[in-house]
């Protein structure tokens, strides 16, 4: 069984999967599952694997968001990746059958940022953003754009087939980067986010505003906000 040096989600036991988490003496080991275990079917067993599925989904969308993936890249030992990253920071923040309001898609908290209005339906999202100060640290000499982004948590299903939870990425047009104006954006979804949007009575959008160099690089980035 191989020592874990770096702990990726604390301290861990149990296991996901065919892989087996132990901890002794404070650290964590990994190995595999004897061909003859059988996963635990008592209720915290369950609910363990569900937690950690439920984390790994988020993190897989907020992971294939480049812009993020890159934020996240450069807090990220070299011996992980910035998955592995996302998935720790993240772990807290949901249960087997929920996600809270502190989910993160960056690692910090960045410059403040206030919604005016949101909506969302299962056509569009369209989203007002009071201005950003001059106070917020940015600097239009080297940041060029703004750029929104975030992740779409899909909960309460119409249909008692479809899975409980979903997570969707969200990509808006990049902007020109303006200072204390009103901010507006929409995001118009295909057919196939829009189906998958209609599933579902529960919409929440969590986001991010990005600052962008002319070699669209991000420079800043906003603390995740979410709709209400």
């Amino acid at each position: 069984m191989a020592n874990l040096r770096k702990k990726v989600l604390g301290t861990v036991s149990g296991a996901v999967g065919d892989i087996l988490f132990r901890t002794k003496n404070g650290r964590n080991y990994i190995g595999t599952r004897p061909l003859s275990f059988v996963p635990g079917k008592d209720e915290k067993s369950v609910a363990r694997r569900k937690r950690f599925a439920m984390a790994t989904r988020l993190a897989k969308q907020i992971n294939s968001i480049y812009k993020l993936k890159s934020v996240w890249k450069s807090v990220t030992p070299a011996d992980l990746s910035p998955y592995n990253q996302i998935v720790r920071a993240n772990y807290k923040n949901v249960q087997s059958d929920s996600v809270s309001d502190q989910v993160s898609l960056v690692p910090e908290i960045g410059f403040s940022v206030q919604i005016n209005s949101i909506d969302i339906d299962q056509t569009r999202l369209r989203l007002t953003l009071n201005g950003i100060s001059s106070s917020s640290g940015i600097d239009p000499l080297n940041e060029s754009y703004f750029h929104l982004v975030g992740i779409l948590h899909l909960s309460n299903p119409v249909d008692e087939e479809n899975t409980d939870h979903l997570f969707l990425r969200l990509i808006f047009d990049e902007q020109a980067l303006v200072l204390n104006t009103e901010l507006n954006f929409i995001l118009n979804f295909n057919d196939q986010t829009s189906q998958l949007i209609s599933q579902y009575q529960d919409r929440k959008a969590f986001l991010s505003l990005l600052t962008l160099n002319t070699e669209r690089n991000v420079v800043n980035y906003s603390n995740t906000f979410f709709n209400s």
